[in-house]
Order: structure tokens, then C-alpha cells, then sequence
């Protein structure tokens, strides 16, 4: 973040104003979801299971970073040359979704489907990247099919998916939207705002 600060005077006027706004975590590092506890439940079933290897599942992670409020205080004081902090704050806030599902106006299912899929975007190339390249079961399916046939760009060469990689994804996020359609548990988020004054 001190980089990104430092990147950003240089594009601001003495007195210029820098408004942010970021996902933070709780101090002690901490999203507060079960998303990651389902995922990490349904690694170690496919591992005792002999599906996936410890040590590929040691390698799964999600790649973000959650800063917390520590961190951002941290990095507004190395470069509090620059910078005057004018307000400051950290919020919780709750999912609105979720809050749509405790008060009846979203299915558990449709919430389960959201989540999941959101959970999905960030965590899926890890989980297929994690997996031994050593796996067989390649399928094939034509490009055109992905970006549409009507689409005159597409070319007529194949993409090549692993097959056993993308099964073992889909039994992880199975299981994530089973757990959350049988108990749709509380999901937050931490959040910071901040704006400071060019000095």
C-alpha cells in the first residue's frame, strides 16, 4: 500500500484530496465467512479419499490479500510525509444478499448459487493450477463453443481442458453450495475508508 500512495501523490496537486476505499480484515486476519472453511472440508475429504495429494492441497490457497486495520495504519505512517490523514474508519458490514435471505425475499439456493459462484472466480484457477500436471483425461472442446459461434474472431484451433482437474474444482464448490443451502451462515464485510490530504 505504501507504493501505491507514494504513486498516487505524484499525481496529486499540493492539498489534493485522495479518497480510498478498500476490503480490509479483522485485526487478527480474519474474513469473516465460512466459504474458505467449506473449501478447506472439502480438500481434506478429497485427500483422505485419495483424490487429491496433502501436498497438492497444501498449494490451493486464495490469492488476496485482506490488509488489516494495523496494516493500513502501518502504511499511512510511512508516508505521513506526504500525506495528512483527514478520516479514517473501519466498518462491518453485513452481506446485503444475506440479509435478503434471513428476511425471506432470497432463497437459500439462489443465495447458495451466488455466493458459491462468487467464491468460485476467486478460487478456482488455484485449485486447477495446485493439481499435478502429471493427471490425465484431457478433453477438448472447440474455442468457438467458449467465446461463441457468431463471433467471427474465433478460431477454429482447440482449447484443451484437464478433465480429472475440473471435476475435482467441481466437487469442491459442490460441496461449498451444499453446506451453504443447508445453513446459509452469516457472511460480513470488513471495510476501510480513508481520506488524506496532499501536504
Amino acid at each position: 500500500m505504501d507504493n501505491f500512495l507514494r504513486l498516487r501523490a505524484r499525481e496529486l496537486a499540493a492539498k489534493g484530496k485522495l479518497l480510498i476505499t478498500l476490503v480490509t480484515s479483522d485485526d487478527d486476519m480474519q474474513v469473516d465467512s465460512d466459504l474458505h472453511e467449506h473449501a478447506t472440508d472439502s480438500l481434506l475429504a478429497l485427500v483422505n479419499a485419495g483424490r487429491v495429494t496433502s501436498e497438492e492441497a497444501r498449494k490451493v490457497m486464495v490469492s488476496v490479500h485482506y490488509r488489516s486495520p494495523s496494516e493500513v495504519r502501518a502504511s499511512l505512517e510511512s508516508c505521513a510525509d506526504i500525506f495528512a490523514v483527514d478520516e479514517l474508519k473501519f466498518d462491518r458490514i453485513a452481506h446485503p444478499l444475506h440479509k435478503k435471505c434471513l428476511a425471506g425475499e432470497l432463497g437459500k439456493a439462489e443465495y447458495a448459487e451466488i455466493s458459491t459462484n462468487f467464491f468460485k472466480a476467486i478460487f478456482e484457477p488455484s485449485v486447477i493450477v495446485s493439481l499435478n500436471s502429471s493427471r490425465s483425461g484431457l478433453a477438448s472442446f472447440p474455442l468457438a463453443q467458449c467465446w461463441g459461434a457468431t463471433n467471427p474472431c474465433s478460431p477454429s484451433s482447440l482449447l484443451f481442458l484437464d478433465a480429472e482437474k475440473q471435476a475435482i474444482a467441481n466437487e469442491i464448490f459442490t460441496h461449498i453450495k451444499e453446506k451453504v443451502t443447508e445453513k446459509p451462515s452469516p457472511c460480513h464485510f470488513y471495510m476501510g475508508y480513508v481520506l488524506l490530504s496532499k501536504k
